[in-house]
């Protein structure tokens, strides 16, 4: 029975009342910024032709809607066309022009901060408004990013989206990726099979574990399924393009026929989704042609209706039947691929450096009362948010193209805002005399060493720590820390041991050698240097103690050899049953495998082993993104270096989906902590607070200093729960500014807020396209808010200052 919503959609979009089952072809662009080529290569080579057909088609046809996925490209049109912004602004507010989200890109999710993936879809979102685009998108698609974070409902929903589509989940078949069989997936265990075989669904609600929902739909046959409707052949991808065009009633019939017959076993509504538009593809000339010969000829017998829309108004229609389809909860669409989660380190150190450098530089303005440096921000927030696309950050584009604008963009971005962050000299960090020092000394071939929070016992010949002692408990670690050298076929996608024919071989443990030490004795901190050379590579391992932190801190820097990922492995004495880790948007439990053996999970800035009843065990911290495996010993490790070249099946066979080499260069430091607990459950506060002291640590961001202080001292929270402020800055809509928190335990109790300097007279929630929601009460000078959401902003209107 059709609801009257489902009625008049059906009859805004011109489909029957009676039509048994319709099918929509959505006409989309797929364009990386740069993957394969430059943006300006990309631009110059099909982004203004392609753009040029899609507009010259959307006139002729008043019915044709086509949609782009991202801002990036659609920007470099408009800045270079200024003769068609009259005409672009019309067609894009009349419907036919269609965003499918504000994004500057189509981000990779799992590796970017959290604060960089949020403020994208702000800096799209007010592009558009600045040129007179009245469109806000309710949906975000990603096309091809290679998995998500399973946090991906909380994340979206704080920026006011309802519902998203994605292609690339684990498990699934895709043509092009492996040399076996596709009847050898969906693999077992996977996303890909609970939503194919279990749930046969490609549309479903997904409920995160912080009780986040969306509406969702899976390409489950890829994001350019529908792009040979009017051709013959393999394929229309711009890089290898086998086809000849071929409109006649015929071809379309039989194609729109298979489409059915795929498509058709795991609709829950009587609607189907067919999405045009692989890498580049030019639109399809004769598509409202060739679909209305279609709907002319076969509907009176099949009952079907065909007809071009776009991926909102197919999300709309398949809404109505929102109380049918499954809830999906705690769904993890990873791993997909294993190895873009630690190819190029280098370049993922400085996307985070990046990022928060960016947001340092907001809070010092505010703070400084410095509007000047708005413009210049703004300029250096869109490289930053275009560094989230996938193959940008994910480190999948060759040399070449990471040489010629990747590196080049965030290497600005970092030297930009070193200015900006400089303090003046008056506010130089005031030397703190250190009243303690490292205890330590050798002992037959032992170095020993302490503090007031611990003592540990290390190999210095080998690097290894023997067993540390913290909180009267002794926790034996036998060998740990060790690096582990892996001879890898895969590439800057993928991990060797991860498709057929191909290997991740274990070949060296530098603890296998004795190597000469340095013992490096500062006022505050020791530290244990060591070199290791192999194949080529001289690796420098340090270990660093120091006086006021129970962490032990470890540095490795180099750069791994060719066709080489070097490990960090540690050896607890308790069996790992899951790991606890930072996603974007959450923290989520995990098995120790899915699908892949070892299986590298991505991992943002810390990583708990989880034993007996959630008991925990190692905590590691990072600076960077990385991947952790447990292997199947029981030992735990994270990649640390990676310098995988190309994926290559049988020693000689190249992926044809994964076409891209690359070869590390630049030398990284990758920078860690860990600690060693026997606590009955993960103290989230400590947590959150041993990942500001490592980054205070490494990156230099130490809260003592005058500037960093001025900046902690300006906001006062109120809460049980953790929090961390994620963005302090001016509004970008609206008067005022903008105020962002993490919160990590979501709860019912209220948060309270206040400022040092700022009078708040008004504060308003909003979500992080800074759309007001509701004004928030003020009381005694602190705002109250009742909201327990993980990812809350609000705009406060200041008076003067108190």
């Amino acid at each position: 029975m059709q609801t009257k919503n489902e009625l008049q959609l059906r009859e805004k979009l011109g489909i029957p009342s009676d039509a048994q089952q319709v099918i929509l072809f959505s006409e989309s662009s797929h364009w990386d910024p740069n993957w394969l080529q430059t943006s300006e290569e990309y631009y110059t080579n099909f982004i203004q032709p392609n753009l040029d057909q899609a507009v010259t088609l959307l006139e002729k046809s008043p019915r044709r809607k086509y949609s782009i996925e991202c801002a990036f490209f659609l920007k470099m049109f408009w800045d270079r066309n200024p003769q068609k912004h009259e005409q672009i602004r019309r067609l894009m507010n009349n419907g036919q022009l269609w965003m499918t989200s504000s994004g500057v890109t189509t981000a990779d999710t799992l590796l970017p901060t959290e604060e960089s993936l949020i403020r994208e879809f702000l800096i799209g979102q007010e592009w558009l408004r600045e040129i007179g685009v009245s469109q806000e998108p309710e949906t975000v698609y990603f096309t091809d990013s290679f998995g998500c974070t399973p946090f991906l409902p909380t994340l979206l929903t704080a920026a006011g989206f309802t519902r998203t589509a994605f292609t690339r989940i684990d498990g699934m078949y895709f043509a092009g990726c492996d040399f076996e069989s596709a009847k050898n997936f969906p693999r077992l265990g996977s996303s890909a099979e609970l939503l194919g075989e279990m749930l046969k669904t490609q549309d479903f609600i997904w409920r995160d574990t912080n009780g986040a929902e969306l509406l969702c739909h899976w390409n489950a046959f890829n994001y350019g399924q529908g792009d040979m409707l009017a051709a013959r052949g393999i394929t229309r991808m711009y890089f290898m393009p086998y086809f000849i065009n071929d409109s006649s009633h015929r071809n379309v019939r039989s194609k729109i026929n298979q489409f059915i017959k795929k498509l058709s076993p795991l609709a829950k509504t009587p609607y189907l989704f067919c999405p045009i538009g692989f890498d580049f593809v030019p639109p399809i000339d004769p598509l409202i042609n060739v679909l209305d010969q279609y709907n002319k000829r076969e509907y009176e017998e099949t009952g079907v209706w065909a007809l071009n829309a776009t991926l909102d108004d197919y999300l709309d229609l398949v809404n109505c039947y929102r109380e049918q389809l499954p809830v999906v909860e705690a769904l993890d669409p990873n791993p997909y691929w294993t190895g873009f989660y630690s190819s190029r380190p280098y370049l993922k150190k400085i996307a985070h450096q990046a990022s928060n450098q960016l947001v340092l530089a907001e809070r010092l303005a505010i703070i400084q009362e410095n509007h000047e440096i708005n413009q210049t921000l703004k300029e250096l927030w869109w490289k930053t948010a275009s560094s989230n696309h996938h193959d940008l950050i994910t480190g999948t584009s060759p040399d070449r193209v990471m040489e010629a604008e990747s590196y080049p963009w965030l290497e600005q971005v970092l030297v930009e805002t070193n200015k900006l962050n400089q303090v003046n000299p008056s506010q130089e960090k005031e030397t703190i005399p250190v009243s303690e020092k490292m205890e330590w000394h050798l002992e037959e071939n032992l170095l020993k060493i302490s503090n007031k929070h611990y003592s540990i016992e290390i190999n210095p010949e080998t690097g290894s720590l023997i067993r540390k002692i913290a909180d009267d408990k002794v926790y034996p670690l036998p060998n740990s820390n060790d690096l582990v050298f892996y001879a890898d076929s895969g590439g800057l996608w993928r991990m060797g041991h991860e498709f057929k024919g191909g290997h991740l071989k274990e070949i060296h443990l530098a603890s296998q050698e004795k190597v000469s030490y340095t013992i490096v004795e500062n006022e505050d901190h020791l530290i244990l240097q060591r070199k290791i050379k192999f194949k080529g590579e001289i690796i420098q391992q340090n270990l660093i103690f120091y006086v006021d932190s129970p962490l032990v801190f470890g540095q490795i820097i180099g750069r791994a050899p060719e066709k080489s990922t070097i490990t960090l492995r540690f050896y607890p004495q308790q069996a790992i049953d899951q790991l606890r880790m930072a996603q974007p948007g959450g923290i989520i439990n995990r098995q120790p495998q899915k699908i892949y053996s070892p299986t590298y999970w991505p991992m943002q800035d810390f990583c708990c082993t989880l034993h007996d009843d959630e008991k925990t065990g190692i905590v590691f911290y990072t600076t960077q993104p990385t991947a952790a495996a447990v292997l199947e010993s029981g030992a735990i490790e994270l990649v640390v270096l990676r310098n995988a070249i190309h994926e290559t099946a049988f020693g000689f066979l190249g992926i044809p989906a994964n076409p891209a080499k690359g070869f590390e260069k630049q030398i990284c430091a990758f920078e860690y902590a860990f600690d060693i607990t026997d606590s009955t459950s993960v103290d989230e506060k400590k947590v959150i607070r041993n990942v500001t002291r490592i980054k205070s640590k490494f990156l230099k961001q130490d809260p003592s200093e005058p500037a960093m202080k001025a900046i902690a001292d300006q906001i006062q929270i109120g809460s049980k729960s953790p929090i961390k402020v994620m963005a302090f800055k001016p509004a970008h809509r609206g008067e005022g500014f903008i105020l962002r928190l993490r919160v990590y335990q979501p709860c019912d109790d209220p948060i309270s807020i206040g400022f040092k300097k700022i009078l708040p007279i008004k504060a308003f929630l909003c979500d992080a396209r800074e759309r007001d929601i509701n004004e928030l009460t003020i009381g005694n000078k602190m705002i109250q808010i009742q909201e327990g959401k993980p990812i809350i902003t609000i705009r406060v209107l200041p008076d003067s200052p108190a």
